[in-house]
């Protein structure tokens, strides 16, 4: 308590910033950030009875690095929804964690020590290797904390990471259970191996590129019925881009439609240099029109090829080892449990040669033998990992499986059945395309950070499962003297995170919260983890979380899907391309306590942030320093605003900018309103006018109408449009009307009229920052506290919150359709579009002529309309700045000044103005402007729009250039053309005196 009065007590004495004239961010997200931990925010709490529950489980990030600005999407996202559901009277619950990331993590770690210390993970050994990377994640989790933090997430003190003890305990109990209940087997299998990084890699981790090959054509000798080779040889031309797996050929292939070649289907061939016999098979597959129509079968170096092995039951020869060289003999496996495993003897002349060493000798064998018939260049796409860059290539090792057909049916009907659903919508087909087409997943990686397969061998290779070896030996009545020796090899990291949802509640163990919040409402995630950890964590949710009736659970009941966050250019952000952005940059700076590591990654990122260098290039160094006065704030409305649904976002750091004069603005109308109120504050609330006058009243309606379209986006996760709503009418309504209507008010107004406006004033304020504060929670609980403050609220008892404070309730639907309500915006509006159109037509004059500029209003289509205008001339006459006459009957104008005018023939067809000149020195004499001030003003325009032209047809702007950039210089081209219309009509009248119909905006 005493550490919450000490931080309010510093938030009291700086209330005074909010009067200064630009907001600090720097100077107050500090100290808010520890008034919410100290109020216990940063914690959860169990929910009361018939309280309802909202909780998300965020993704966990690896531990490879600092957050990136994706993440910060994400988690500013994932903040906003649990602000708004506790504002709303939730029980809020979020649990955050992170993620060891197996291969990532330990290639990351290996170029870190590698860098620091000089050696890799040979030189240390796996125990040294091991403490290393613990050592890594220490200093990482700081980072992340510190950048959660800045950002104003109200993420909890304590992260669950995936290889903490109870969690490791968990995914052990899973893995048992699986395997016991006969949904994790050992098996050998054809895989995507990695040589660099010597494991077995998922087919989603495998990248394809395009590059130039060389396809050679090889002639197979065809055996004759008597098998006499030398006596009726003849031969098949075959292409092939991999020469060097020829001695692993099961068969050759035909399409069984190809007529040139189906008499040959039951022949066989002879295999170059070994020659072994091999059939000639059909199978439909083969392309016809690709190379020479026969395909050669090598199922152990080739998925497809492995799949036609199973069709055919063709013999499995594996000539390669893990490391592409040649093997001394060649290892011959069958799918069919009849026939016996083999092995045959490889020439000794390419035995343990890598293969590229083989394939150029094997060529050679082949020319003079006169077995190659030529080759030819081509582009082919190329397998590689995305993990370590190198290429992959498929090999046929045992490695551990579950089968995910007992899983797919259940785990489709969920998102059928509406039990979760997808936003945006689109992403469910992406869904029931993967699942539909979902292999058997292979779970075992030959790594050495990650957890443990719980699977024991005896010296047999017979295979027992626990929890650890004297669990194995209890379970299995195992004698003390039976040696065993554990699986070497780590789980998939997916596997662990697939169980993520409920082993992060301390599943197995039964608790309450995960009664009470299982499943959780919402997911938040990326479109590029659909397949990897979306649908396995529905899967596996679903298989170990029963209801009372044994139904598997759903994790999560809505899943809603962002973006990818890109560069200007379009590309995907990552630390080879060194356009990462810093999320952190914006807000502040890194404590020296992260030195070291800090130190590693100025070093091995080339060009720091791409922020930094695409700033420095714009506006130069001095700004640097610029750019760190954004503020979380600015950062997350901008992150929010881009949350449209589309798969690319495409990140530019001008559009902060655009928010943080939001923020600016919003602060400036907080302290116009604490100013006007001031030592009237703690009474605005008592004074209540029994008459609430017609703009008042309009600003409270258009507020109320506000909420409810924010609510409605919010609650569809339109989380674009809420922050546009949200931008509209701060901006738009509040700000650039009401604002200026009240100032008018407050200085002239009487007494009642000054209190319902100082009332409506305070009262829209604290609705809007209730609204705001969810996207940006720094500023708008700082001018909320000097709310407190100006109302002389006793809050050194209570210390209460705006997030303690309901959400506003929107507009009912009988106060839509009221009468009153109608007319009242319609007279507004009318208002308002008069002013606009008024300020539109002087801008086209110079400053100078504004003295010789006034208006009459001659005419009324309407006795209303001409009330209407009676009631606000005070507010149109003062936000014009123009002279303004109504003059209805124009025999009574003074004949005796002389006067020209040209006729604005209608407004809307309600009224009819007249735009008057005078002379500046004679009032009686008519005065023309100069046509060469007339013509310079002109070409003024012509040149302002050749250059927005221009602009607007170079592509690299348009795709650079933000979306509100390209429409301003849109309108500006617009208004430009109709200032055009008026001065070319003015030039040829040589005169001010024309017709001239105005369009309102």
């Amino acid at each position: 308590m005493k550490e919450l009065e000490k931080i309010y007590k510093t938030i009291v004495e700086k209330s005074n910033l909010l009067f200064d004239k630009n907001y600090s961010p720097e100077e107050i997200e500090r100290t808010i950030y520890q008034f919410w931990k100290s109020k216990g925010f940063l914690e959860s709490e169990f929910p009361k009875k018939d309280q309802k529950t909202f909780c998300i489980v965020a993704p966990p990030p690896n531990i490879t690095g600092k957050l990136h600005i994706g993440h910060a999407l994400q988690y500013s996202i994932i903040d906003m929804m649990i602000r708004y559901r506790r504002m709303r009277g939730d029980s809020t619950l979020l649990k955050c964690g992170i993620d060891h990331a197996g291969i990532a993590t330990q290639i990351v770690v290996e170029k870190y020590i590698l860098d620091r210390y000089k050696k890799n993970r040979i030189d240390f050994g796996k125990k040294e290797f091991i403490k290393k990377i613990w050592d890594w994640k220490k200093e990482i989790v700081q980072i992340m904390d510190l950048q959660m933090r800045c950002l104003g997430n109200l993420v909890p003190k304590r992260y669950k990471f995936t290889m903490d003890q109870d969690v490791s305990e968990a995914v052990t109990s899973a893995f048992i259970k699986l395997y016991e209940d006969r949904l994790i087997y050992q098996a050998k299998k054809l895989v995507n191996w990695d040589p660099k990084l010597k494991t077995v890699i998922s087919d989603l981790e495998v990248g394809t590129e395009r590059l130039e090959k060389i396809m050679w054509y090889i002639r197979y000798p065809i055996i004759g019925e008597e098998h006499r080779l030398e006596e009726d040889r003849k031969f098949i031309v075959i292409a092939t881009s991999d020469p060097e797996t020829i001695f692993g050929d099961s068969a050759v292939a035909v399409h069984p439609s190809d007529n040139n070649k189906k008499h040959l289907v039951g022949r066989e061939v002879s295999i170059p240099i070994v020659n072994r016999k091999i059939p000639i098979i059909s199978d439909s597959f083969v392309d016809m029109k690709k190379g020479t129509g026969f395909v050669r079968i090598t199922p152990a170096h080739n998925f497809q090829d492995y799949e036609v092995s199973i069709n055919h039951d063709l013999p499995i020869i594996e000539i390669f080892d893990k490391n592409r060289n040649m093997q001394e003999f060649a290892r011959v496996f069958f799918h069919s449990k009849e026939k016996e495993m083999s092995k045959f003897h490889i020439p000794s002349f390419f035995r343990k040669k890598d293969d590229m060493k083989v394939r150029r000798e094997i060529l050679e064998h082949l020319e003079s033998s006169n077995l190659l018939v030529g080759n030819k260049k081509y582009i082919s796409k190329v397998n590689y990992s995305e993990r370590s860059k190198s290429r992959t290539y498929p090999i046929l090792t045992d490695q551990w499986f579950i089968k995910v057909k007992p899983f797919i049916q259940e785990a489709i009907s969920a998102v059928r059945d509406k039990r979760i659903e997808f936003f945006p919508k689109k992403y469910e087909n992406i869904y029931f395309s993967w699942m539909k087409r979902m292999k058997d997943w292979c779970i075992s990686r030959q790594l050495w950070w990650g957890h443990r397969i719980p699977i024991w061998y005896d010296e047999s290779r017979k295979i027992y499962v626990g929890n650890n070896e004297e669990d194995v030996r209890r379970k299995y009545f195992l004698k003390k003297n039976t040696k065993l020796i554990q699986e070497k090899d780590v789980l998939d990291t997916w596997f662990s995170s697939s169980l993520w949802i409920f082993v992060s509640f301390g599943w197995p163990k039964k608790n309450k919260s995960l009664s009470a919040f299982q499943p959780t409402d919402i997911l938040v995630s990326g479109f590029d983890i659909i397949f990897f950890w979306i649908s396995r964590m529905i899967m596996m949710t679903m298989y170990f979380i029963k209801d009372e009736k044994g139904c598997g659970k759903v994790p999560f009941r809505k899943v809603y899907i962002t973006g990818l966050i890109c560069d200007q250019d379009g590309q995907k952000m990552s630390k080879s391309r060194s356009n990462i952005v810093d999320p952190i940059s914006f807000i502040g700076r890194y404590p020296k306590e992260f030195s070291k590591l800090m130190i590693y990654y100025r070093r091995t990122e080339t060009s720091r942030d791409m922020h930094f260098s695409s700033f420095q290039n714009q506006k130069g160094v001095q700004d640097q320093k610029k750019i760190r006065l954004l503020g979380a704030d600015s950062l997350r409305l901008t992150l929010i605003s881009l949350s449209s649904g589309s798969r690319k976002i495409y990140w530019n750091t001008n559009q902060l900018y655009g928010y943080q004069n939001f923020c600016n603005k919003l602060w400036h109308a907080s302290r116009f309103i604490l100013n006007n109120v001031g030592q009237e504050g703690q009474n605005v609330l008592k004074d209540h006018c029994k008459k609430k006058f017609s703009l008042d009243r309009w600003i409270i309606f258009k507020l109320k109408e506000t909420v409810s379209l924010y609510r409605i986006a919010l609650d569809s996760f339109r989380f674009d449009m809420a922050s546009k709503i949200l931008y509209k009418f701060v901006w738009n309504q509040f700000c650039d009307w009401y604002l200026e209507f009240s100032k008018i008010s407050i200085q002239d107004g009487d007494k009642e009229r000054k209190i319902s406006v100082k009332n409506t004033l305070l009262m829209v304020l604290e609705e809007i920052l209730k609204l705001s504060h969810p996207m940006i929670p720094f500023v708008s609980e700082f001018i909320w506290q000097n709310i407190l403050q100006i109302k002389k609220i006793d809050n050194k008892k209570s210390f209460s919150s705006i997030l303690e404070n309901s959400f506003p309730i929107g507009i009912q639907l009988k106060e839509l359709k009221e009468k009153k309500n109608i007319k009242l915006c319609f007279e507004v509006e009318l208002i308002k579009r008069f002013i606009s159109t008024l300020r539109n037509l002087k801008s086209q004059f110079n400053s100078s002529e504004e003295k010789i500029f006034k208006i009459l209003i001659t005419k009324f289509s309407k006795n209303e309309i001409r009330k209407i205008f009676y009631r606000y001339f005070r507010f149109i006459n003062q936000m014009i700045k123009i002279p303004i006459f109504i003059i209805e009957d124009e025999d009574n104008e003074d004949k005796k000044v002389q006067y020209h005018h040209f006729l604005i023939k209608s407004f809307e067809n309600l009224l009819e103005l007249r735009i008057v000149f005078f002379n500046p020195s004679k009032d009686d004499d008519p005065h023309f402007l100069d046509e060469k001030k007339l013509r310079k003003k002109l070409d003024k325009l012509e040149k302002e729009k050749e250059i927005l032209q221009r602009d607007l047809k170079n592509i690299q702007f348009l795709k650079k250039a933000p979306k509100k950039i390209i429409v301003m210089r849109e309108r500006r081209i617009q208004s430009i053309l109709e200032q055009r219309k008026i001065l070319l009509r003015l030039i040829k009248n040589k005169t001010l005196f024309s017709s001239h119909r105005i369009k309102i905006n």
